[in-house]
């Protein structure tokens, strides 16, 4: 499009905010500093393959894309851009704000479903409705681990390979079912996830001293969201071993070594790069009811952390976390993300109800660079997931979340001009039924209501004086409902359909707004049907 953009920094202030005063234009000034001779240099916006638009730049800058190819939301991937007026002052349309295109081994009963849905945490108590201790597995959405796998010197090899195809009755004009991901190829079969695990389980049952570990390599569309700055991408954000063009990435999404302490009910610590399991829905396919992820997971949670967590068990019904981490989906950047890491996991003696906390508080990049390195600030996140056997058939499932970070919402204040930066917040309820018809078939229904407050998960997070935020509404609601069939052991078919609506829509009145952008169908309607089906076969 005919938009320029203009990368800005974040510097933390008070209150969060940072200001910027200019009597030219914002491209002159970083802060109070001018920055006309300052070495902006970002990956190019035409590498991503996936960014539908080409923002054009000013010579001197180069402006990642709101989604990088590996594809998180902008502000988790760490790339905010800021629309600009042109040197002529002529307002142009500004890019569709769209993402770029993309543990356990696989169940035996798709519909027992255990209550805690943490593996660290699942592991950690004792129940018989969960997965037997980590020494079968950790427990999936779909039931516990009971068939043989190989096992090598008390290691484990399993692994499964999943391939999905979604149906959009629109056909978007970009191929694309986007703000949907995972699942984002409209009218495409995709390969999301080839997985292999190898893992030497723990007994963890605090009669003697272990030591075990675990890493899984995956391939595959999926690939693309769960890799890491300084992992499977450099520290800069930019593509390390896999192609700024391609669909199909590898990554290495869990590698970490863990010891179990006779002290207690159960002393366990892990350390290295293992998944964030921060609510109900995980990376790994066999773990999920539904083909598709809620907004939630995708666009308000981290995927990974790199750190060292503790589980300790007070009682055998409650389970109690604390880690230190290096911040979301990050081994080492160019900013200094850290955080901490708490949950607080209890179940009920008849073992019919969960409630787990989580939080993870810290620094954490901001998607705003400066001299060409990433920034930080503080976010804060928390999640509450409560699950009730409501019958021998009937499960509910509730998760509502709650994030903030400072210095990601950017306002431009436009006479006199000057930029300050603010607190972006994003918050959800995710609610499931799950009813088992018989040992080999059970329904879903999932219904959400995410809102990205202030445009930092979803869009770009700029607001205007006068004129107001480049983007308004910013809430998403989805309907999911599906099956989960498994007709032998090792396959698992899990067909569904979902309706998807927001109210997200352009606005006319700010510089380069376009008041008839949308949400779905490459940005021309409010609503959303797809029709989708995949087949996991494990190994």
């Amino acid at each position: 499009m005919g938009c320029a953009l203009l990368m800005v920094m974040t510097a933390r202030g008070v209150g969060g905010q940072g200001t910027v005063g200019t009597s030219a234009s914002p491209a002159d000034y970083i802060r109070t500093k001018p920055i006309a001779s300052a070495p902006w240099r970002l990956p190019p916006v035409d590498a991503n393959p996936y960014a539908r638009t080409s923002p054009v730049l000013p010579a001197a800058f180069d402006v990642a894309p709101p989604f990088p190819a590996a594809g998180r939301p902008p502000m988790a991937a760490g790339a905010t851009v800021l629309p600009a007026l042109p040197a002529d002052n002529v307002p142009r349309p500004i890019p569709h704000p769209g993402v770029p295109a993309a543990q356990s081994p696989p169940p035996t009963r798709p519909v027992s479903l255990p209550l805690v849905s943490d593996p660290f945490l699942a592991e950690t108590l004792e129940a018989d409705t969960i997965a037997e201790e980590f020494a079968a597995s950790p427990p999936t959405r779909d039931g516990q681990i009971d068939h043989d796998r190989r096992r090598f010197g008390g290691w484990h090899l399993f692994g499964w390979v999943q391939d999905g195809f979604t149906w959009n009755p629109a056909s978007p004009s970009d191929g694309l079912n986007r703000p949907l991901m995972f699942n984002d190829q409209a009218n495409d079969l995709m390969m999301n996830q080839l997985y292999l695990g190898l893992e030497k389980p723990l007994a963890k049952d605090g009669t003697e001293w272990e030591i075990g570990g675990r890493v899984d390599l995956l391939y595959g569309s999926d690939a693309r969201f769960v890799t890491a700055s300084g992992w499977e991408r450099n520290r800069d954000g930019t593509e390390h071993w896999n192609g700024e063009n391609q669909l199909y990435h590898l990554a290495i999404p869990q590698a970490y070594v863990e010891l179990a302490a006779p002290w207690g009910d159960g002393l366990s610590v892990r350390a290295g790069h293992f998944y964030a399991s921060m609510g109900y829905e995980q990376i790994a396919a066999p773990e999920n009811f539904f083909y598709s992820h809620a907004y939630q997971f995708v666009y308000g949670e981290p995927f990974t952390f790199t750190g060292a967590v503790a589980a300790y068990r007070p009682a055998s019904n409650v389970v109690t976390l604390l880690g230190f981490t290096a911040g979301w989906d990050n081994v080492d950047s160019d900013a200094d993300p850290w955080g901490v890491l708490g949950a607080v996991g209890w179940e009920s003696l008849d073992q019919r109800t969960t409630l787990i906390l989580r939080a993870h508080s810290g620094a954490d990049i901001t998607g705003v660079r400066m001299g060409g390195h990433r920034t930080d600030d503080a976010r804060h996140f928390v999640s509450l997931l409560f699950q009730q056997q409501v019958t021998d058939r009937l499960r509910y499932i509730i998760q509502p979340d709650f994030g903030y970070q400072e210095g990601a919402r950017v306002v431009v204040n436009m006479a006199p001009m000057t930029i300050t930066f603010d607190t972006a917040k994003w918050y959800g309820i995710n609610q499931y039924l799950i009813y088992q018809l018989d040992p080999q078939l059970a329904a879903g229904l999932r219904m959400e209501w995410f809102r990205d407050q202030d445009h930092s998960r979803i869009a770009v997070p700029i607001q205007f004086n006068p004129g107001g935020s480049t983007f308004l509404g910013g809430d998403y609601v989805a309907i999911t409902a599906g099956l989960n069939w498994k007709p032998t052991e090792r396959i698992c078919l899990r067909p569904e359909v979902r309706w998807d609506w927001s109210n997200f829509r352009g606005n006319g009145a700010v510089p380069g707004g376009n008041a008839g952008m949308r949400a779905f169908d490459d940005g021309h309607s409010s609503q959303q049907w797809t029709l989708a089906m995949d087949v996991i076969l494990s190994f």
